[in-house]
């Protein structure tokens, strides 16, 4: 998996976000370029995804698109879509993968 974290993007932002990745649930806390990863639900997550270990580890190595995944069906969110949006920056989730 590929995904890594981008201080740069996460600067000025203040976000939790929540993933259940098949059985397992974690949340990671971004507070102005700085990253706090817990096990377990977050109290108030700004937003939460839902998906499948295959389908999270696809997206990570960029070989799946995370709107893609989406809009089959193969992840699930709720929550703010900017804060969505702001993740997958700040971990550069999407990304292609390199040839």
């Amino acid at each position: 998996m590929r995904a890594t974290f981008q201080s740069d993007a996460a600067r000025g932002v203040r976000e939790i976000y929540e993933m259940h990745i098949g059985e397992e649930v974690f949340h990671m806390a971004v507070d102005d370029g700085t990253l706090h990863a817990a096990p377990g639900p977050a109290e108030e997550p700004d937003f939460v995804m839902t998906a499948d270990v295959v389908t999270f580890m696809a997206i990570g190595a960029g070989q799946l698109n995370p709107m893609e995944a989406l809009m089959s069906g193969q992840a699930d969110m709720k929550g703010d879509v900017e804060a969505a949006l702001r993740c997958l920056a700040i971990f550069g989730f999407g990304r292609p993968s390199a040839a």
